[in-house]
């Protein structure tokens, strides 16, 4: 992976923000319900990184 070039250079308070998941468990392999799981990951995923970050954060970054 690399590092865009704008971030090469950062001076100042900066932050890593590293989000996963994971289940423990076997099941049986059914699509449907590994979609809906992995929906749910995403979400929560997501929400978990719209409360670390500020609007601020966003604007800058993209």
């Amino acid at each position: 992976m690399r590092v865009p070039e704008r971030f090469e250079k950062v001076n100042g308070p900066h932050a890593i923000i590293d989000t996963d998941a994971s289940q423990v468990g076997r099941q049986p392999f059914d699509m449907e319900q590994l979609r809906v799981r992995l929906d749910m990951l995403h979400t929560r995923i997501r929400m978990a990184f719209d409360a670390s970050v500020s609007e601020h954060a966003l604007k800058v970054w993209q």
